[in-house]
């Protein structure tokens, strides 16, 4: 059973996240998105995840139509190709996820409390995502004052 999100949650883990994902993910491949544009497509997604986990309650669904809406409304918004939205959608998301997956159970540790108590308070969610984010945005730093990226997708033209 999928848990809704809380409003609070959508505005200040949710939004967000989705804002870190698209960012790095577009750094990664040398292709620049302005704050205004990240942050329409990230309120999209934010309020797309949200109704999808409140309506479609089978686990990994909600995912994967999340990616789906990050892409689609990467894609039109920034108007880039759909093979640049996803390559750099899926890389930066599956780069959250690890980041996830390695800082989460620290913060379990660390608040002596189980998933089940993070996932049903929205306060414990939102501390939870902190040390994710701010990874993250360390990543965008690193990447924007060196100039890296993994591979420059901007010598393609669009679709």
């Amino acid at each position: 059973m999928l848990f809704e999100i809380p409003i609070v949650v959508l505005l200040l883990q949710s939004i967000p996240e989705a804002f870190f994902i698209i960012m790095v993910g577009l750094k990664l491949f040398h292709i620049d998105i302005k704050g205004k544009e990240a942050i329409l497509v990230s309120v999209i997604y934010g309020v797309a995840s949200y109704f999808i986990r409140k309506y479609i309650a089978i686990y990994g669904i909600h995912t994967i139509l999340s990616i789906i809406v990050l892409i689609v409304s990467l894609k039109y918004i920034k108007k880039i190709s759909l093979f640049h939205a996803m390559i750099s959608i899926l890389l930066s998301f599956l780069l959250t996820g690890i980041f996830q997956s390695i800082t989460v159970p620290f913060v379990l540790d660390f608040l002596d409390i189980s998933f089940q108590q993070l996932a049903e308070d929205p306060k414990l969610t939102i501390i939870a995502a902190i040390p994710t984010f701010v990874l993250m945005t360390i990543i965008y730093f690193i990447l924007n004052k060196t100039n890296f990226y993994l591979y420059d997708l901007r010598v393609f033209k669009k679709e």
